[in-house]
């Protein structure tokens, strides 16, 4: 067997060099969802010697970190998983299978432009929208700077609410946002504050930065309302 990691999200690639060390993988060997007896190693550790099976389909799985599907999102990393099916049929002699290992979450970054303190008591965003969280949210505060690991299916759309609370503790109506994201794809929601010099009313520019291309919307809030 073979065991391939990557761990490079398609806009950056990711700080944490854990991910590369395959001795913080564990490689199992399953028929119908069970680990067989004597099949279960760390990635360093992966036998030299051919490993004889009785007839039958089995999976190989390879993983590191905590399979957080049912929590939806974390900062506290992410879950790395390879898996291939394998048919036995007793007539080969020798099969070689090799598992690649991939991000099975998006990574996902909002980058508060420092100023938003001098127009806002409080700003935060809430995510929500996929399946993994289901009828729950992340809520990303402002004093957040880690980026948080979304449980992605596929490919779905992710759902950003951005909340401001003016100086007054006035709140603002939700303004929301949407992104599709796949497993392995990254995403950062820059927000920046910007006043019109001609009404001085005060605004917020939102910038996606998913791939390599920005999309601005300025998001206007009246100069009485601050």
């Amino acid at each position: 067997m073979a065991l391939n990691v990557g761990t490079d999200f398609q806009t950056r690639a990711i700080a944490e060099s854990d991910y590369k060390d395959l001795a913080n993988y564990t490689v199992q060997i399953l028929k119908e969802g069970d680990v067989v007896s004597g099949c279960e190693w760390t990635g360093d550790e992966i036998p030299d010697d051919f490993i004889e099976l009785s007839p039958g389909t089995y999976t190989v799985l390879a993983f590191t970190g905590e399979d957080y599907k049912g929590l939806g999102a974390t900062t506290e990393g992410m879950y790395v998983e390879g898996r291939k099916s394998v048919d036995v049929d007793g007539l080969q002699e020798v099969e070689t299978v090799e598992v690649n290992c991939t991000p099975q979450c998006a990574r996902v970054t909002v980058d508060f432009d420092g100023a938003m303190a001098d127009y806002f008591n409080d700003y935060y965003v809430v995510f929500g929208g996929t399946k993994a969280l289901a009828s729950g949210n992340y809520t990303w505060p402002k004093t957040n700077t880690d980026p948080v690991y979304m449980a992605i299916s596929g490919t779905e759309t992710l759902m950003a609410t951005i909340h401001l609370v003016d100086k007054n503790n006035r709140v603002a109506e939700g303004i929301e946002k949407t992104y599709e994201l796949s497993a392995g794809k990254a995403w950062r929601l820059n927000i920046v504050p910007h006043v019109e010099e001609t009404s001085g009313n005060v605004g917020i520019t939102i910038d996606i930065d998913g791939t390599t291309q920005d999309y601005p919307i300025d998001i206007e809030i009246p100069s009485d309302w601050l």
